[in-house]
C-alpha cells in the first residue's frame, strides 16, 4: 500500500497539494509521519528548482 500510496502522493505534491490535504487524504494527525514516510523531492521537481535558480542567477 505504501507504494501505490507514494506514486499517487508524487502527483499531488508535483501539483502544489497542501500538506494538510494530503494528511486529511491518509489520516494522518501527525505532519512528521506525512512528511517523513510520503513527501520526497521527485525527480520533476529538482528539474523545475534547477530550472527556476538558474533563471533567478541569469537575471541578476
Amino acid at each position: 500500500m505504501s507504494s501505490i500510496c507514494s506514486k499517487r502522493l508524487d502527483g499531488d505534491t508535483e501539483a502544489e497539494v497542501s500538506l494538510s490535504q494530503i494528511m486529511e487524504r491518509l489520516g494522518h494527525k501527525d505532519e512528521s509521519t506525512t512528511k517523513n514516510v510520503y513527501l520526497h523531492v521527485t525527480k520533476d521537481m529538482k528539474k523545475e528548482a534547477s530550472q527556476k535558480f538558474k533563471e533567478l542567477m541569469e537575471n541578476l
